[in-house]
Formats: structure tokens, sequence, C-alpha cells
């Protein structure tokens, strides 16, 4: 199957800028294999759930009712997506979705480096190229082809993203149904082509790297949320502290005219409560 791939900024008007690995693939050929369609699937069914949790028990109990997709093919979302908002369709990964807080028909931008004219020496010179999608739909996948924090895009709409010709392609993937014969395909594969072009097996050359790095970002983003949690939660123990050895003379009035030690203590701890709770919304509403 022919394929486009390459990293990607992308922007909307809920989140943050972030990087994704964008993947432009024949969804026609892609709908035939069957294996996106799941995916997509499995992801509506899980923004369905997380939807029915906040329904009252009645509604539970109709939507329980309603019969799931087992498949939902993902030409057709792409085209409906930008049938109603005039711009391309994408398909995001789940992961992404939840993270950035987008909705389906969310607007997005996706900016990529392609080559552009050439410089006075010869070289090729990098230039920002940018368009506009619509999220059509996400899917929910734990592997190396689809990445779990991706964008999947139609290839017409990729050879126009990244600066291609109508015939230009970044590569071909063949799926096996052995993962275990990688290696043999991947040497019968390497004799059939012309000199200039190489096989990789991505078990091997690609999917383990790309695994560990992810991976490996994940952690750091949770010592980093750990660390950043601690320090909020040290400072309003601290503003607490002071503010209990500031009130030590209001607390023995308090305690003089009858006021049990559950209930002063209730009272700060309310107070704490109210100022994390504040700190929240605000840090809430900066970052939407």
């Amino acid at each position: 199957m022919p394929f486009i791939d390459g990293n990607s900024l992308v922007r909307g008007d809920r989140m943050l800028a972030t990087y994704a690995m964008v993947k432009a693939l024949d969804l026609k050929r892609l709908d035939r294999v069957g294996m996106l369609p799941k995916y997509i699937a499995a992801a509506e069914r899980a923004r369905e759930a997380a939807a029915v949790k906040s329904r009252p028990v009645e509604a539970r109990s109709r939507s329980s009712s309603r019969p799931q997709a087992e498949e939902i093919p993902a030409e057709k979302l792409v085209a409906e997506a930008a049938k109603r908002n005039g711009e391309p369709g994408a398909l995001v990964g789940e992961r992404l979705r939840r993270g950035a807080l987008l909705d389906i028909d969310s607007l997005i931008s996706l900016t990529v480096n392609t080559q552009g004219q050439e410089s006075a020496d010869g070289d090729k010179l990098q230039k920002a190229n940018k368009m506009w999608f619509a999220v059509a739909g996400s899917f929910s996948a734990e592997d190396i082809i689809f990445e779990p924090r991706g964008i999947i895009i139609g290839l017409k709409d990729g050879r126009q993203l990244f600066g291609m010709d109508e015939k230009s392609v970044g590569g071909i993937q063949v799926w096996l149904a052995d993962y275990r014969k990688a290696e043999a395909a991947k040497e019968a594969i390497q004799k059939l082509l012309p000199p200039g072009f190489a096989a990789q097996a991505w078990d091997k050359a690609l999917g383990g790297e790309l695994i560990k790095y992810i991976n490996f970002e994940n952690d750091v983003m949770r010592i980093v949320l750990f660390f950043i949690a601690l320090l909020a939660g040290v400072t309003v123990f601290v503003i607490l502290w002071m503010m209990v050895l500031e009130k030590r003379k209001d607390i023995g009035i308090l305690k003089a005219v009858g006021a049990t030690g559950p209930s002063i203590v209730f009272t700060f701890v309310l107070n704490g409560f109210l100022i994390g709770l504040t700190g929240s919304l605000l840090a809430f509403c900066s970052a939407t």
C-alpha cells in the first residue's frame, strides 16, 4: 500500500500546538483491508461508553439497546467531514483527540516542512506548508502502523500537504499475515527493487526505535506532571500552615467560646480546598 508520512505541527482552537506523525494513505484500499475500520469502530464505542456514563439511567438503557457497528469505513467518514466543513477530512488517534480536546468537525491545521526552490549554492531550501483539516473521526490503536497519537489523511491530500506531484509517494507498505516472516519478505522484495531503493522491516528497523522514543516521552511527561502536582501541593500546605500560625490567637478565642477542634480543622481544610479548586479552574480556563 502506498503511503506518505512525516512529522507535522498540529494546531487547533482549543489545543496547544503539538507535534504528531501524519500518515497519508489510500483510504479506499485501506477499507478493503479492514484493519483501520475496526480501530475507528473501537474509538466510536469508547466515546459512546463515556457519553452513556453521564446520561440518566433511563437514557442509558435506551442507548445500550442500540446496535454497535463492527466496522466504520474511513473513506466515508473523511468524505462526509469534507462535505460538512469545506476542508479535507482527517482521522485522529484517540489518545491525541482526548489530550487535545478535539471533537468531531473540529478544525486543525497541519504544518510540515517541504523542499522549496534551490538556493544559489544549489541546495534545496526548506519551506513550511500549511493545510486545514476537519476531524472526521478517531481511531483506537496501539501499534506502529497506526500510531495512537498520529493523524491519518487521504493520499491525495497528503501529496498536497507534503508538496509532492500526483504520482509520488513516500514508500510502499506490505502487510503480512504472519509478522514472523517479515525478514524473509524483506529479502525477497529487496531482490526485486532497482538500485537506490531499500526494503526495511518495520519490526526491527523502525518500529522498536519509534516505540522506545514514544514511551520515553510519556515517561518524561509523567515525571514532569508529578513534580508540578507536588509543587502545587507543597505551596498550598505552606499557605495553610502560615495561615494557622497567624490565626493562633483567633483559634484560641474560638475554643474559648466553645468551638470544637474538628470544626476548626474543617474551616482550614475547606479554605485549602477552595484555593485548590480556584487554581484548577483558572488553569483549565487558561489552557482552553
